[in-house]
């Protein structure tokens, strides 16, 4: 077939997929970013 490097193009393309659905899915997610900053506070207690 000549197709040796597409599965590597398609795991590149799979992943920044991935990528961008679990930011898009965070950033429509404030519950998310409150239990960061709570974690952010148990870790450094003075902010």
């Amino acid at each position: 077939r000549g197709e040796v490097h597409e599965p590597a193009e398609n795991l590149l393309r799979e992943t920044s997929r991935h990528v961008w659905a679990t930011l898009i899915y965070v950033n429509q997610r404030p519950i998310v970013m409150l239990r960061l900053k709570r974690l952010t506070k148990r870790v450094a207690p003075c902010c």
